[in-house]
C-alpha cells in the first residue's frame, strides 16, 4: 500500500524514474482510482527563491520537496518506499502547498 509521506521513486523506461513524495490522503491512496498525488523531491536545492521544503537526513532520504510540482501519478509506477517524512516535514510542506495554491 502507498501512504501519505513515503518518498519513492515512480516512472517507467519510457518516463524515467523521479523520486516523488506521496501527499494524497491513505484513504485516497488506497480507492480504485488508480492515482495519488505527488511532489517531485530533488537532490538539489532548487535555485533563487523556487518554493522548496527540505528533507533532513533522519528520515530516509534528503533532498528538496518541490510544492510546485503537484500532479497525479499512477500507483503502477511507484516503486518500494525510499524513506518516509515526519509530521513536522509534512506540516511544512502543507504550509507551502497553501502558499502556491493560494489556499487560506
Amino acid at each position: 500500500m502507498i501512504r501519505r509521506g513515503e518518498v519513492r521513486a515512480a516512472g517507467t523506461s519510457a518516463v524515467g524514474l523521479r523520486t516523488m513524495l506521496v501527499l494524497s490522503d491513505d484513504q485516497y491512496n488506497t480507492a480504485p482510482y488508480g492515482v495519488v498525488v505527488a511532489v517531485r523531491v530533488s537532490t538539489s536545492e532548487p535555485p533563487g527563491l523556487a518554493p522548496a521544503v527540505r528533507i533532513t537526513d533522519g528520515e530516509g532520504v534528503v533532498g528538496w520537496v518541490l510544492p510546485d510540482t503537484l500532479m497525479q501519478v499512477p500507483k503502477k509506477w511507484f516503486k518500494d518506499p525510499l524513506g518516509t517524512v515526519g509530521p513536522e516535514t509534512m506540516a511544512n510542506i502543507v504550509r507551502t502547498l497553501r502558499i502556491v495554491l493560494d489556499i487560506t
